[in-house]
């Protein structure tokens, strides 16, 4: 159930401000936008975290902006992209519903070229430069350059709606919010046999947040104390960085593409909380300010190295096959400084094995994609078996039938604290006693009427999933007694 997207059609398509790739993408039967705060795309029913995003190779874990107003991946650095709304293919696995498959703009070899562009919330620029023979080097960068627009949709998105705490305060400072990103690619090409090509990505976010009032103490006789005090800080950074080598070789009818991949996803969060605890002494009554912080972190990082191959046996049979070893590891800390510094840590590091093989080929009228998918998680000892298997049948020369079924298996989940978090609530952390892994069947079915700029389809289509666990977030995270350690700060 593959969909192969021009990008360069998205500019036609209906939009408010700039064009944004998922939001694109979400016009596409079965595909819609999260409606939480976040520009995570939601494929027939599934959560966004359910999703497997690739961009040149990378694994991406965070990809918006500002409460979902902006995709960290800007359209002007995207070549071409692919949609496997379900069933997608024995090459591809980690996730548990659907795939997006981005790769970025090479530049041209002949000249320099220059793009940019300015909106209500964020400016753009990329370059395209030709360095040296069959070198071409591409650098595209977009940066918030205004906090009004972000600051209304801010107060649309959470004020009332997902923190109470946001109306309890006299005063709310005007919120600091911001984000960038930069996607950078060297190309190589060395002859019409060899292709190298090296791209970094980042995408980052900044959100602050405070609120002050008046002090007020109570005893026999109100006591009011002329200060204003913060009652509420908050400062949360989040974002994904990513680096990859590729390589592609061409042999007569053999392909083979090698690629090396590094993916981090780092939140940190600085909560502050003041409140008046007022104590009767033998001279009345004393008004003391108690001062509670708290710091959460969370890390996931995502070190692989991957071999696909693509043989072509003859005009209408190919063979494909790859091996993937990934190097995993996830942290979690809470730490909480009141009268004493209490720390809780939870680290998690797991090797993540997958082969597959897979034979596509063309009989006639009939197109079949047949593939087997196997992967180890070693810090469970989980061994998996999946089959993939698609099939289409062209009915006429615009009207097809396809069908398709496949197994999966997401052993780096998502997981959400409470939605009561001002920003940024949610955790990567891998698979392990407490926390199952993601686990899908699909079958999907239907027919497709395809001529130039025309696309009718209809499809039925059935998901089972397993691994729910308790929405318990503190017992997931930390299930034993030992990870807290208490420090006296006396």
């Amino acid at each position: 159930d593959q969909l192969a997207i021009d990008t360069e059609a998205f500019s036609i398509l209906p939009r408010i401000g700039e064009q944004d790739i998922f939001d694109s993408i979400s016009l596409l039967p079965g595909i819609q936008s999260d409606e939480f705060g976040s520009s995570g795309i939601e494929i027939r029913g599934s959560m966004p975290s359910e999703n497997l995003i690739v961009l040149d190779g990378i694994t991406l874990y965070h990809v918006d902006h500002a409460f979902g107003l902006h995709t960290a991946i800007h359209r002007n650095t995207i070549e071409n992209a692919k949609v496997y709304r379900s069933g997608f293919p024995a090459k591809y696995g980690g996730r548990s519903s659907g795939l997006l498959e981005f790769t970025s703009k090479s530049a041209g070899f002949e000249k320099m070229r220059v793009v940019g562009g300015i909106n209500q919330s964020a400016g753009n620029l990329s370059l395209e430069v030709p360095l040296i023979k069959n070198v071409s080097f591409v650098v595209a960068g977009r940066k918030s350059i205004s906090g009004f627009l972000l600051e209304d949709i801010y107060r649309g998105s959470y004020e009332g709606t997902f923190n109470s705490l946001l109306n309890s305060a006299d005063d709310q400072t005007s919120p600091d919010i911001s984000f960038y990103d930069t996607l950078a690619k060297i190309n190589y090409l060395a002859n019409t046999r060899n292709i190298f090509s090296v791209s970094y990505f980042q995408g980052k976010d900044k959100f602050a947040l405070g609120y002050e009032t008046d002090v007020l103490a109570g005893s026999d006789t109100l006591i009011a104390v002329s200060e204003r005090v913060p009652v509420f800080d908050h400062i949360n950074s989040w974002g994904n960085t990513g680096f990859s080598t590729r390589w592609l070789h061409k042999q007569n009818n053999l392909n083979v593409e090698s690629t090396f991949s590094l993916s981090q996803y780092a939140a940190d969060g600085w909560e502050e909380h003041n409140f008046v605890d007022s104590l009767r002494t033998s001279d009345g009554v004393e008004v003391g300010i108690v001062n509670e912080q708290s710091i959460i972190k969370n890390y996931l990082t995502d070190l692989s190295l991957s071999l696909n191959a693509e043989l072509k046996m003859s005009a209408n049979h190919f063979f494909d096959s790859g091996i993937t070893i990934a190097n995993i590891a996830s942290e979690y800390s809470e730490t909480e400084l009141i009268e004493n510094i209490s720390v809780q840590h939870s680290m998690n590091k797991s090797m993540l094995l997958s082969t597959y093989a897979q034979h596509r080929a063309k009989i006639a009228a009939l197109e079949t994609n047949l593939g087997l998918r196997y992967t180890r998680y070693t810090l469970t000892g989980s061994n998996r078996f999946e089959p993939r298997i698609s099939l289409s049948y062209r009915l006429s020369e615009n009207l097809y039938a396809k069908a398709g079924f496949g197994t999966y298996s997401q052993y780096v989940n998502r997981i959400s604290d409470s939605i009561e978090n001002v920003e940024n609530n949610n955790s990567w952390l891998l698979s392990n006693e407490s926390i199952l892994p993601n686990t899908s069947e699909q079958l999907v079915a239907g027919i497709a009427y395809q001529r130039e700029h025309i696309h009718i389809e209809a499809e039925a289509y059935h998901k089972t999933s397993s691994g729910f666990f308790s929405p318990d977030f503190k017992n997931l995270v930390f299930p034993d007694e030992h990870n807290l350690y208490v420090v006296n700060n006396s």
